[in-house]
């Protein structure tokens, strides 16, 4: 098959890590796939403006990615912005779109650019009016969720009936580690961002109130972004921005614990990525928590509870190293399950019936 994915952008998202793993699946299978992408926009001066009064440096913003592996040479960014237009695009048999804005361009695209599928990876009402949002979410035509709350948002909130569910997985060639033991300085970790959406300030509120009870503790965080004015981050927290794969997995792998405190979320790509580098999780109930962190692999929370995810902190760190190392080798073994090749595989089974289908346009 020929096969277009088109991406919003090309970096180093969770988001286009998915993406860029499922088409390289598809290519290892024999089929012919591109990604295509516009150009970004570049800072405008009020984010200059705004970033000088808070002293932050505002570096270019790049097209690249450290995940495209086999598809770099198979990758195009046109050069003009957003949306991307027939002629931007290869005949193909597929056109994936990957974000609410992307599907919504596939949309008076001549038949020979191939039969739209939407990849959904989040309900992202963050990304435009939530109307446009949900006209795209209810659109006719075959779609793939991440998880099972997208699955269910896709199948109940917006009456699809197409719907794959396909959850994500982890590559196990960079997120790994060997059996260890319970540290004696608890150390925990977990992703830094100063949207709203991911929780930041909640899992600080759990930290600090730990902090009270078992001030010798060890933190570690890593994102892609420098602390803001409004979210900073204390002294005491050992802070990577855009760590390097072999980095980002001897980070997963030097803690004890695992912190995910998103608000919304369309899976979660670090709770599966710290679990395969052995490290139990404690996430709040967002995105595929609920479908990962079963059998005592983690500890599941409600949404929004930072004061739950303290206690659980405590708990672990009360655990005798019987008790860690369980939860430790359940958390590897769910991971263990979770891996690309299947994943791949099932999409493309499915994709081969999407195009034998008979053209609905």
């Amino acid at each position: 098959m020929r096969i277009t994915i088109v991406a919003a952008s090309i970096d180093n998202s969770g988001g286009f890590r998915v993406v860029s793993a499922l088409g390289q699946r598809l290519l290892a299978s024999g089929h012919d796939v591109r990604i295509v992408a516009p150009t970004k926009a570049q800072p405008g001066l009020r984010a200059k403006l705004r970033a000088l009064r808070h002293r932050q440096t505002l570096r270019p913003r790049q097209q690249h990615s450290d995940h495209l592996g086999s598809l770099q040479d198979r990758t195009t960014v046109v050069p003009h912005r957003a949306p991307l237009v027939a002629d931007d695009l290869p005949d193909a048999d597929l056109i994936i779109a990957t974000w609410w804005a992307t599907m919504d361009w596939l949309q008076d695209l001549p038949a020979t650019k191939g039969t739209p599928v939407h990849l959904v990876q989040d309900y992202e009402t963050w990304g435009g009016p939530s109307h446009s949002v949900d006209h795209v979410m209810r659109m006719g035509g075959p779609k793939v969720a991440i998880s099972t709350y997208l699955h269910k948002l896709l199948t109940d909130t917006f009456g699809q009936r197409d719907v794959l569910l396909l959850p994500n997985a982890v590559d196990h060639t960079l997120f790994h580690a060997e059996p260890r033991s319970k540290q004696k300085t608890l150390t925990m970790g977990f992703v830094y961002a100063p949207d709203p959406r991911k929780g930041t300030d909640l899992v600080l509120k759990a930290l600090d109130r730990v902090r009270h009870t078992m001030p010798n503790i060890k933190v570690v965080a890593f994102g892609h972004h420098a602390p803001t004015k409004e979210l900073p981050l204390p002294s005491w927290i050992d802070y990577t921005i855009s760590p390097k794969q072999e980095t980002l997995r001897a980070i997963y792998a030097s803690c004890d614990v695992w912190l995910f405190g998103s608000r919304r979320e369309g899976f979660g790509l670090p709770i599966l990525e710290a679990m395969a580098c052995r490290t139990p999780v404690i996430a709040l109930n967002a995105g595929a928590a609920a479908d990962l962190i079963d059998d005592g692999s983690g500890i599941l929370l409600d949404n929004e509870d930072w004061t739950g995810m303290a206690d659980a902190i405590l708990r672990i760190g009360a655990m005798s190293e019987e008790e860690w190392r369980a939860y430790s080798d359940r958390a590897h073994h769910r991971a263990a399950e979770q891996n690309w090749d299947r994943v791949g595989s099932a999409l493309e089974h499915w994709l081969v019936d999407v195009v034998a289908r008979p053209r609905s346009r």
